[in-house]
Parts: structure tokens; sequence; C-alpha cells
């Protein structure tokens, strides 16, 4: 009887790993990304910056990804200044809901969003169809920003209301920050019993810069808006970290160049 138990707590127990195991695994990711110039910079003098960030995912043979609801987005050793420069905030840009009053200068990056919308619960629906958006990122101040998604409705089955996504910077690697975010479910499921789950992200974030004088010394100094202070060696590393509607937790990395100068 003994032996029939431990077999049976075996057995349930690798099922449950193997349960883990699935559910861990529903997609697949891949990114791709560089930051120009490649000069790492340093805390003294940091290196104005400008990133470009593409990044896919892919479900099972045969299905749609599952939806992701959390994205972290870590460039090594590169950090922020969004208190320096013109900034609009997500409470502002979900008022207008748009960024066409927002103050010059705020909209900093800008890019193109890919998904797929399908039937919640069935990834393999054959009746899913894909939806198109553009993409524009704004800075909303120290450590913030907002992601403003629009597009037509002829790109997405009609459906053309604005979505607004608030993002915070947090620490990151090699003394850098992190863009991380959550997507709300009411842009994962804009239509009842329906999901949305992105499959191809391109991005680019300008490179912009802002010199200041200290009202004290009266000295000049340059900031960026992104800005490198590390690299790790002769490279940048760079992964995202997916949390996808069901908990599961999938990272997708690379590397970018980094030069001395």
């Amino acid at each position: 009887m003994r032996r029939v138990a431990l077999l049976t707590t075996l057995a349930v127990a690798g099922i449950a790993i193997l349960a883990a195991a699935v559910a861990y695994a529903a997609n697949t990711y891949a990114v791709q990304a560089s930051v120009v110039p490649t000069g790492k910079g340093s805390k003294a003098k940091p290196n104005p910056t400008g990133v470009k960030f593409n990044y896919q995912v892919n479900g099972p043979a045969g299905a749609q990804p599952d939806a992701v609801k959390t994205y972290k987005i870590e460039f090594y050793g590169v950090r922020t200044n969004g208190g320096k420069f013109p900034a609009c905030t997500f409470q502002k840009i979900s008022q207008d809901q748009s960024g066409a009053n927002c103050p010059a200068g705020s909209k900093v990056g800008s890019g193109t969003l890919q998904s797929v919308v399908y039937q919640t619960g069935n990834p393999a629906d054959p009746n899913s169809f894909p939806c198109n958006k553009s993409l524009a990122v704004y800075n909303s101040g120290e450590n913030k920003a907002t992601l403003l998604i629009t597009g037509p409705g002829d790109q997405c089955a009609g459906v053309s209301q604005p979505f607004i996504i608030d993002a915070s910077f947090v620490r990151s690697s090699g003394g850098g920050e992190a863009l991380q975010f959550t997507v709300p479910p009411t842009i994962l499921h804009p239509i009842p019993q329906f999901t949305v789950a992105v499959k191809n992200v391109t991005s680019t974030i300008s490179r912009k810069r802002k010199t200041v004088t200290s009202k004290k010394t009266k000295k000049k100094r340059t900031y960026g808006y992104f800005e490198s202070i590390a690299c790790l060696g002769s490279s940048r590393p760079i992964k995202v970290t997916f949390t996808e509607e069901s908990g599961a937790v999938g990272s997708a990395s690379t590397t970018s160049r980094c030069t001395a100068k």
C-alpha cells in the first residue's frame, strides 16, 4: 500500500510539474535591439543615446499566443532623465484621448504594433483576425512614460478607439532603468469575450539632448532623455520579461555592441 501511495504521489507531482512547464512555455519570444551611439559613457560623463527595439511573440504550433499583461524592458546601463524634458502626463493624454495637446518635444518615440484578436479561451480560433496599430511614446516626467496606441478601425475589425498605458522606469542592471508597464484588462479584452494578443512590436526612442546651466556654478551640462553610463565589457545586455495573462513568465535576451567612446 505504501508503494502504491508513493507511486501515486510521484505521478501527481509529475503531472503538476508537467502542467507548470507547459504553462511556462505557452509563448516563445524573440527580441532585437540596438543603442546608438554605441559609446558606454560613465556616471561622470553620460552618453546621450537613442534606442531601436523590436520583439515578437508566438504561440504553440497551430495556436495564437497567450496575451501578455506585464512587460519589463531592460537596457544594461541606460538610464532616463524624464524630469529634464517636456512632459505630457498619463492623465492629460487620457483626458484628451490623444497627444494632440501635449507640449512640443514630449513625444520621445514611435513604432508599430501588430496583434491578433481571438475568442477568449480559444487560441486556435479559426476566426481570429489581425489588429494593426501605431505606437507613440511620451515622456510623462521623472521615471514616467505613457504609451498611446492608435489606428483606424479598418485595420482592426472596426476597433478604432485609442488605448493608453501608464508606464514607469524602475531600477535595473548596470545602474540603468527598465521600462515597466501592465496592460489593463480593458485593453487585453476591449470586446467582451475576445482577447487581444500582441505578436510583433517595432519601436524607436529618439536621441534627445538638453543643455542645462546650473544656477549655482553657471556651468553647462548636457542631459540625454536616454543616456548610457555603463556596459558589460564590449556589449550591452538587453532583456525583456513577459508576464502572460495566465501568470506564466517568459523572457527574451539579446546584446548590443558597446564601445569605449
